[in-house]
């Protein structure tokens, strides 16, 4: 995985471990970055905030052993 994708998850953990589940309305279809967002957040959906938090900190012990 690269440093931008382990970056792009991490941020979408933090997301859903702070926030939860998405609770906004989906950007509209000009508004790529924020679309990109939402549907990265959204793919975590069902996850629980402790997973979420998890997944972070593993993502983020394999970039510091690097």
């Amino acid at each position: 995985m690269s440093n931008q994708a382990e970056f792009e998850q991490m941020a979408e953990d933090v997301k859903k471990s702070t926030v939860g589940d998405v609770n906004i309305d989906q950007p509209g279809m000009f508004d790529m970055k924020g679309k990109a967002k939402w549907n990265a957040w959204n793919s975590r959906k069902g996850m629980s905030k402790d997973d979420a938090m998890s997944a972070y900190i593993t993502i983020a012990k394999g970039i510091i052993s690097k």
